[in-house]
């Protein structure tokens, strides 16, 4: 989820250091992105017993990747419309719907566990989740400002070094979304299901005769 502090961080500065406008007029220009996310936690949050994790997470990633395409590409002020504003659409979703079912999943995983105690392990989870965030969102934005100075040459108005780091966060984006596709794959349980079926086969036999 370090892709929000990223995004909220360097569109702030390239609004403020690169378009030059007040603090004020980039605060209304990122309300789109916060509206978004609130509305997409609602929503998701509604879907999340008919969907699978996988598939949000890989396709939240996936509209991720393409918000951060269009930033690396929104140069100047004329192209808040064109670029800006439809990645304030894209990536608040994808973020938001990784962040919901995310935390759904780790928290529905002690449901499957009958022999330990869920209040003790569900606020294990909730710990270790909210500990990850901080920890995840901390390096990203060491990573990004680091990419930034570097490709930058130092110079906090030029925008090389911002669309470096918006080019971080589409490769970031596109890891994560490979790693829950293969992560997140279901577990066949065949040793379950051969079990039971001996024991009905059993159990006919035993009523036949």
């Amino acid at each position: 989820m370090s892709e929000y502090a990223i995004t909220v961080f360097q569109i702030s500065e390239i609004f403020q250091r690169v378009w030059e406008v007040s603090s004020i007029n980039a605060a209304i220009r990122i309300i789109p992105f916060g509206l978004v996310a609130l509305i997409t936690t609602f929503v998701v949050g509604a879907m999340a017993p008919y969907i699978s994790p996988r598939w949000i997470l890989v396709g939240g990633q996936l509209l991720i990747l393409a918000g951060a395409t269009l930033l690396a590409f929104s140069e100047t002020r004329s192209t808040y419309w064109s670029h800006v504003f439809p990645a304030f659409i894209l990536m608040p979703i994808g973020i938001a719907s990784c962040f919901v079912f995310s935390n759904i999943s780790m928290l529905r995983a002690p449901l499957s566990r009958p022999d330990i105690d869920l209040m003790e392990t569900t606020s294990l989870i909730g710990a270790i989740f909210n500990a990850n965030l901080q920890i995840g969102s901390s390096v990203g934005l060491a990573i990004v400002t680091a990419i930034n100075t570097q490709a930058g040459h130092s110079d906090a108005i030029a925008l090389t070094g911002y669309k470096a780091g918006w080019w971080f966060v589409v490769a970031l984006a596109g890891f994560e979304a490979l790693l829950a596709a293969i992560a997140l794959r279901p577990k066949p349980e065949p040793e379950k299901e051969a079990g039971e079926s001996t024991m009905v086969s059993v159990t006919s036999e035993k009523n036949t005769v």
